[in-house]
């Protein structure tokens, strides 16, 4: 298997592979497999960022639709 972390920002903070997984592969196909690793991680980041906005927005609106009333 192939274990990618991001950091903040998206960027590579942590790459774990697992040697027997890596060892049946060829160099073409375990750099894809790392793409597409890093590629679901970012991917998985923008949609929690994107949750915790629109959680912050609803709160945000919630509290400004109470001051108003």
């Amino acid at each position: 298997s192939v274990i990618v972390t991001v950091d903040a920002q998206g960027g590579l903070y942590d790459l774990r592979i697992d040697a027997t997984f890596a060892a049946r592969l060829d160099g073409g196909a375990l750099s894809a497999r790392i793409l597409g690793a890093a590629r679901l991680a970012a991917a998985q980041l923008h949609r929690s960022r994107l949750g915790t906005a629109q959680s912050s927005n609803r709160a945000l609106i919630s509290t400004l639709v109470g001051m108003i009333l």
